[in-house]
């Protein structure tokens, strides 16, 4: 759970499209021009652009498949920069995280809830910055691009003491670090209400976590 103002997001908004339900040519994707069979393909499903209409739409020499499905308006433009947009939201790094696991050891017949006792800084309470200073990461590195953080909680349980005293060690990793895959990014699709046939189509980047659990539990026998 984060903390926040209301109508705050972790995400900064990149690029948007204005996107109609009619009929366009799937121009410059691969398999799908008119040197193909599109008649014989017609009402096949072609990912998130619609069905295929069985005809050829463009102008002459340049002919693709037709799609009746979400067409830009134009050329889709390419997505700026994110660190130029201006969008970036400023201030999360001092949000409060919090998370609670429910971990069991059924050989052992335990259960620990780490919220059963309040807010506990460091075991299930966290400032946002301090999650990333965990993973040698900052606010300001991340926030135009997103990242996304493993947090990896480590139990080794000893439980001829009290179950709930066996806090988790925390280790905080960044996952987003190859070549093709930096950063966090996705699409969201605001609809038109007053116009059922238009949408608008924004790119948002945002900061993703993803928790792992492990480790171990045993007794001591004297």
């Amino acid at each position: 759970m984060i903390r926040r103002p209301p109508r705050s997001t972790l995400s900064s908004s990149s690029a948007a499209s204005d996107v109609y339900k009619r009929q366009c040519p799937l121009t410059g994707v691969i398999g799908y021009n008119c040197t193909t069979d599109c008649g014989s393909r017609a009402g096949d499903p072609v990912g998130d652009f619609g069905f295929l209409t069985g005809d050829c739409m463009g102008a002459p020499g340049d002919t693709w498949c037709q799609v009746r499905g979400w067409c830009c308006n134009g050329q889709l433009p390419a997505d700026p920069d994110p660190a130029t947009t201006g969008c970036v939201v400023k201030g999360p790094d001092a949000w409060s995280l919090f998370l609670r696991l429910n971990v069991a050891f059924p050989s052992l017949g335990v259960q620990i809830n780490t919220g059963d006792h309040g807010f506990e800084p460091g075991v299930n309470q966290w400032f946002l910055g301090e999650v990333l200073a965990g993973a040698n990461l900052t606010y300001d590195e991340v926030a135009p691009y997103g990242a996304v953080v493993l947090m990896h909680a480590i139990f080794n349980c000893t439980f001829d003491q009290t179950p709930y005293r066996c806090h988790p060690r925390w280790e905080f990793s960044r996952l987003d670090t190859g070549i093709f895959s930096r950063g966090n990014s996705w699409r969201e699709r605001v609809l038109d209400p007053a116009n059922v046939s238009f949408r608008k189509v924004e790119k948002r980047y945002g900061i993703r976590f993803k928790v792992l659990v492990s480790g171990c539990g045993k007794l001591q026998v004297a």
